[in-house]
């Protein structure tokens, strides 16, 4: 019944998650408590909490390393999973932005502006990285570049019947 057919995918994941645990010895990963069970893992484990943990430190190339394909991609319909993605996604865009930042004040422009125009690329609608953008490219002597990606926001905006902020 669906008792045993439980049992028999749960004992399944057990060895898929701990392949080096001794037949009978109890479980230290997928762990039965009262109320069902537990996923039992030290956070630094994780990758999110991993990448979260690098992210709050500064250390953005450890960090954006960590990144591989979309978060939770295998959870299409799971909402929580979903707004956790796109928290993630936030994290990440903002250590993009900080390490062009930092190429930019390294005086490593062309670095600074690839980074900026893939960022800015993946949500062409957010003022802050083509702002980025823009001044990276200025700095860069690429001046009518910056002006076409004012343009460009300022249109796609314009469309919604908004216009940038003041600080773009």
């Amino acid at each position: 019944g669906a008792a045993g057919s439980l049992r028999v995918r749960l004992a399944r994941l057990r060895g898929f998650l701990e392949p080096d645990r001794a037949p009978g010895a109890p479980a230290e990963v997928l762990v039965r408590e009262p109320a069902g069970y537990r996923l039992a893992v030290d956070p630094g484990a994780v990758d999110t909490e991993r990448f979260c943990r690098l992210a709050e430190q500064g250390a953005c190339d450890e960090a954006l390393g960590l990144w591989r394909g979309e978060p939770f991609g295998d959870l299409d319909g799971v909402e929580a999973a979903a707004a956790e993605a796109r928290r993630l996604h936030a994290v990440r865009d903002a250590l993009r932005q900080r390490r062009a930042a930092d190429l930019a004040e390294a005086g490593r422009l062309e670095e600074a502006v690839a980074e900026l125009e893939a960022v800015a690329a993946e949500d062409p609608l957010r003022e802050e990285p083509v702002r980025e953008l823009m001044l990276a490219l200025y700095r860069a002597g690429r001046h009518a570049e910056a002006l076409e990606a004012y343009r460009r926001l300022a249109g796609s905006l314009g469309e919604l019947g908004l216009q940038p902020g003041p600080a773009v």
